[in-house]
């Protein structure tokens, strides 16, 4: 289970120690404190799906690992490219890493084919963390659309012709591309700026560390917490959370930091961690306090944040596993 869902699981051990250990007010002033101060850029497509929103997301922090490491990806070493995948799904994952996940982060600014490939991350991406692709790839092909499947240009055979399509008509119909391409550049262009302005929030930061697993959460649970990055800035070593909503953060949002402050170890997880931060990337906000003053505000019974680790790491070891 992730951090998430433990979270939302009353029954959770990690639930119960929030339960147990937080107070109310220094949460609510912790999440006043990393609230965007800068208004939200909002999807141009009225009421977009759920996943209209996820695929949002995750393109978003591909792009920005792109845009960080200088319009360059290390793909094998990202989550698209990592951990299990289903058999009857791997033909899916190699044609489409292969044909458009590649073809198009190749150095460029990002542009609307840049986000056609990191699109193609996205999907990969989910691959692994759920074991499922978008319905359709399961469906039968209707016999009017493999007489089009077969003449496209692209693709060496029909398996490869009948992905790609697939692919493609997901963007454009399940994803309205149009609208979502459009909503993408924006979100990145906000990025670039607070990137490269020296009034935004991200001036002079550099990011230091992407979608890294917690040593503790695997010694923990036999399974990872993840988070987004570690930006360095003003001299302090930020573990953040990349969101692109579009509503003010909530309770869950400041409790999984806490969870990853809690699971950090400098020396296992080779990070100095200082701050623990969200990069609202709708609006270009970026917000961070330090981990001290978060344990301080939010669970004052605990003398230390020393204390606090290891009062978490052993309650919710000894709750696992556990079953949803």
């Amino acid at each position: 289970m992730s951090v998430k869902s433990q979270l939302e699981n009353q029954g959770s051990p990690v639930r119960q120690f929030f339960e147990e250990y937080e107070d109310r007010v220094g949460r609510k002033e912790c999440l006043a404190l990393l609230q965007s101060n800068k208004p939200f850029s909002p999807p141009l497509l009225e009421s977009p799906s759920r996943s209209y929103y996820y695929y949002v997301g995750i393109t978003i922090e591909y792009l920005i690992r792109y845009i960080t490491n200088n319009n360059s990806l290390d793909f094998e070493n990202t989550k698209a490219r990592s951990g299990w995948i289903p058999g009857e799904a791997r033909f899916v994952d190699q044609i489409l890493f292969e044909n458009v996940a590649q073809a198009y982060l190749d150095g460029r600014k990002v542009d609307e084919l840049a986000v056609y490939s990191a699109t193609a991350l996205a999907m990969l991406d989910s691959l692994r963390r759920s074991g499922m692709l978008p319905q359709s790839f399961s469906q039968e092909v209707p016999d009017e659309k493999i007489s089009r499947i077969k003449r496209l240009p692209c693709g060496s055979n029909i398996d490869e012709k009948t992905v790609l399509f697939l692919f493609d008509e997901y963007c454009f119909d399940a994803l309205s591309w149009e609208f979502y391409v459009q909503d993408v550049l924006t979100i990145t262009s906000l990025f670039v700026d607070a990137l490269n302005n020296p009034t935004g929030d991200l001036y002079q930061s550099k990011f230091v560390a992407y979608n890294q697993v917690l040593a503790g959460s695997a010694a923990a649970w036999g399974l990872g917490a993840e988070f987004d990055c570690v930006i360095q800035q003003n001299g302090r070593q930020i573990l953040t959370d990349i969101k692109t909503t579009i509503r003010p953060l909530n309770i869950g949002h400041l409790r999984q930091l806490i969870v990853y402050a809690l699971f950090h170890d400098e020396l296992l997880d080779g990070l100095a961690i200082t701050d623990v931060g969200i990069y609202s990337s709708r609006a270009g906000s970026f917000r961070y306090l330090p981990i001290e003053d978060v344990i301080k505000k939010c669970m004052p019974a605990f003398k230390s944040i020393a204390e606090a680790k290891e009062r978490f790491f052993s309650e919710v070891t000894a709750g696992y596993p556990f079953q949803a």
